[in-house]
């Protein structure tokens, strides 16, 4: 059963996603996301990012076209299955009123594209 309380669209965007290794390196990854809501997303990511590990994320929204920077939390990880990548549940924190209202547009706009496909 899928416990999700948000609004859930399937997107392929890429991604910037800048994090600190538990080594202390910053590491900065280019990742496609699988799906996205307004309270969070699915990503494939060739490495493996530990459960809680504090993400800054860049993505750039189409129609209409704007750049949103986000914080957000590793909630889960897998293998993905055939290929040598992992994929990642990542929870956008609170307090990014801005970015957030405008991800909540973007899903409730694609969501109703598709729906009238």
């Amino acid at each position: 059963m899928d416990q999700r309380r948000d609004l859930r669209v399937k997107d392929e965007t890429t991604l910037s996603i800048t994090y600190s290794s538990p080594a202390g390196e910053r590491k900065n990854l280019q990742v496609l996301s699988k799906d996205i809501s307004t309270g969070g997303l699915q990503v494939r990511t060739p490495d493996f990012v530990a459960v809680g590990t504090r993400l800054n994320l860049e993505m750039v929204l189409r129609s209409p076209q704007r750049l949103v920077e986000l914080l957000g939390v590793v909630r889960w990880i897998r293998e993905a299955s055939g290929v040598a990548m992992y994929e990642d549940g990542i929870q956008f924190e609170n307090g990014q009123a801005d970015a957030l209202a405008a991800l909540a547009q973007y899903v409730t706009d694609k969501s109703s594209a598709r729906s009238k496909t």
